[in-house]
């Protein structure tokens, strides 16, 4: 039996970015304002592997610290954007002394803000023994250890 496990995401964009202004004024508290462009997005509009310039990988198989089964590769056939979208699958196979692989991409240095509102568009699969996840957390661990 092969399983592949595909996660689909559409879009992930920041829409609204943070930028500091004169904090001498007296009537607004909030010392940054918004623009309505976007400042960092990848709406999956190429094929091939995914970019290194928006993306990363976590590689390795050592469990990660969730007794996870599947050892995170940058091959291919674990992470591919095609047709407007990009799949992250779980391909049952040998690797490095587990029984899976699978892909697991990170931002990490590729885009950091402070404010603004983040969109994603994702489908994620179900099924025992599954937990797909899209997190936000910071380059810098600012804020402590996971999951702070």
């Amino acid at each position: 039996m092969r399983c592949v496990i595909s996660l689909l995401v559409l879009s992930l964009f920041v829409s609204c970015s943070g930028t500091k202004k004169n904090q001498t004024s007296k009537t607004n508290s909030n010392p940054y304002t918004f623009s309505s462009s976007h400042v960092w997005s990848d709406e999956f509009d190429y094929n091939g592997v995914p970019s290194p310039s928006k993306w990363d990988y976590d590689t390795g198989g050592h469990g990660w610290g969730n007794n996870e089964l599947e050892y995170y590769t940058r091959d291919i056939r674990n992470a591919e954007v095609k047709n407007g979208k990009l799949f992250i699958r779980a391909l049952p196979e040998k690797y490095n002394g587990r029984n899976y692989t699978s892909a697991r991409l990170v931002s990490k240095n590729k885009g950091d803000f402070l404010y603004g509102r983040i969109e994603v568009s994702a489908k994620l699969p179900t099924g025992r023994g599954t937990w797909p996840a899209i997190w936000m957390l910071p380059t810098d661990w600012a804020y402590g250890d996971w999951p702070n």
